[in-house]
């Protein structure tokens, strides 16, 4: 009887630290992911600044340019390339020089039209919209900007001061119907 009493202690005594062993093994570990990035410094980023934020184009369907054509009576639009550092007085930086060496470049993002794709589309939908319309960029001597494509900066100069032409265009192959038009584009920094 001792022996059996001595057993049932030993025995109870190894499913006391088998269960604590498996509390222990219950136990539940926590990961921690980190990530992160190292910017480079201010001197280094450009920016774009737009003259006008919101420009008003007004056309009746009569002299709608087609798209593709020469602008009759575009309306300007100025926007600047520079340096973060050199617009708040600061010294030349990386971007400066990037703008110098042609390295820099801008992007038109927004809705491209259905026709050709080389103007922006009138991103309005309704019984009050324009049909057939597109947004037209053009160049200072008139003549077409394909929005789609990058648009390159001149050369030679810290910094670039743009202007542009935007007029509505009739879109080749559709029929005007006359409307409200309206349409948002980013213009964003392209590194070369």
């Amino acid at each position: 009887m001792k022996n059996n009493v001595v057993r049932i202690a030993v025995a109870t005594c190894f499913i006391a630290n088998m269960a604590h062993a498996a509390a222990d093994s219950q136990d539940v570990a926590a990961t921690l992911n980190i990530e992160g990035t190292v910017t480079p410094s201010e001197s280094q980023f450009c920016q774009i600044s737009i003259l006008n934020n919101v420009i008003n184009l007004n056309s009746s369907e009569k002299y709608l340019v087609e798209q593709g054509d020469n602008a009759t009576s575009p309306t300007r639009l100025r926007f600047d390339v520079e340096s973060i550092s050199q617009a708040s007085g600061g010294s030349w930086s990386r971007c400066d020089k990037e703008i110098y060496e042609g390295k820099i470049a801008v992007r038109f993002v927004g809705a491209y039209d259905n026709a050709e794709g080389n103007s922006f589309a009138n991103t309005l939908t309704g019984d009050k919209a324009a049909t057939g319309v597109g947004i037209g960029f053009f160049n200072m001597d008139t003549t077409p900007v394909d929005v789609s494509a990058i648009y390159h900066l001149p050369e030679k100069s810290n910094s670039a001061a743009e202007t542009i032409g935007l007029q509505l265009v009739k879109l080749k192959g559709q029929t005007v119907r006359a409307g409200l038009v309206a349409g948002n584009i980013t213009f964003q920094i392209e590194r070369l």
